[in-house]
């Protein structure tokens, strides 16, 4: 079905790709949900619009792919892939760009180590947490412009992460390193920070929305 260097168009669902090597295949408008890619490798594929919805990417490999298109938000230059309920543990995004719908997606334990998930959203269900980064390593990691709520960053790695201009909240943060990781422009909502994390993160352009309105957070942050 994949071929490399060709752009491929499909409607397949449930499929069984566990162990394949997809690396630098191109692809647009695929639908995969429900399929299994555990352990597949991906390395620097392009796939404009795949819909990856309930499958179980545990595992996989992913380093440098391009997977959805980022953009303003208000443009229809913007596609994001579908990653809805995916598992994606113990996934290796290194250096992956990725635009992406993540709704009750599973990232526990995932390498987003210098990955650029910009324009991308990451929203739990039911207001219980089920968008998950526990664990994950996102050194210096992109999320620029995101919008993430109800999700959990329980002892990530996010050291150097940029946070610019992304939306929080209800986002649990609890033994998360966020050394100097930057939230300039970034609004925070119903997102509490340890004294630790206040010292440790760049939070001085970041805003807390309150009853008030956005509030600057002010300059609680060191070299």
């Amino acid at each position: 079905m994949f071929r490399r260097n060709l752009v491929c168009f499909g409607n397949e669902l449930k499929q069984d790709f566990s162990q394949a090597d997809l690396s630098a295949t191109e692809a647009d408008r695929i639908l995969l949900q429900h399929s299994s890619f555990n352990g597949a490798k991906f390395d620097g594929c392009r796939w404009t619009r795949p819909v990856f919805a309930h499958a179980d990417m545990a595992r996989i490999s992913t380093k440098a792919v391009e997977w959805g298109t980022p953009g303003d938000r208000d443009s229809d230059d913007r596609v994001a892939a579908d990653f809805s309920h995916a598992r994606l543990t113990h996934a290796d995004l290194t250096k992956a760009q990725i635009c992406g719908f993540f709704y009750g997606s599973d990232l526990r334990n995932t390498s987003l180590v210098e990955a650029d998930l910009s324009f991308s959203d990451f929203v739990g269900p039911n207001f219980s947490f089920d968008m998950s980064f526990g664990g994950a390593r996102m050194r210096g990691a992109k999320l620029r412009h995101c919008r993430i709520s109800n999700a959990s960053f329980y002892s990530s790695d996010c050291r150097n992460t940029d946070f610019f201009g992304t939306q929080f909240s209800d986002v649990s943060v609890d033994g998360c390193d966020l050394s100097h990781a930057h939230f300039e422009n970034a609004e925070i909502e119903l997102t509490m920070f340890s004294p630790d994390q206040m010292q440790q993160a760049e939070l001085s352009a970041a805003y807390d929305v309150d009853k008030l309105g956005l509030v600057q957070i002010g300059n609680r942050s060191v070299d």
